[in-house]
């Protein structure tokens, strides 16, 4: 019951989130709706450059790939 509670670091609580969830991914509305937290601020932790426990974003190679 605390694997994650309302003490738990945010960073800490997506982490465990992840592990919980069988490490399939998850929007930040779900996420948020998971930790009781809002979606904005979950995006602006892992949607940045830092990373976080090993918690990276999704990239879709098909937007980042160059043309020929």
């Amino acid at each position: 019951p605390d694997y994650i509670n309302e003490h738990t670091p945010l960073a800490t609580a997506i982490f465990r989130t992840f592990l919980a969830n069988g490490n399939r991914p998850l929007t930040p509305q779900e996420l948020g709706e998971r930790l009781h937290r809002a979606p904005g601020t979950i995006l602006r932790l892992i949607g940045g450059l830092r990373v976080y426990d090993g918690i990276k974003p999704v990239v879709d190679k098909k937007q980042n790939a160059r043309p020929r």
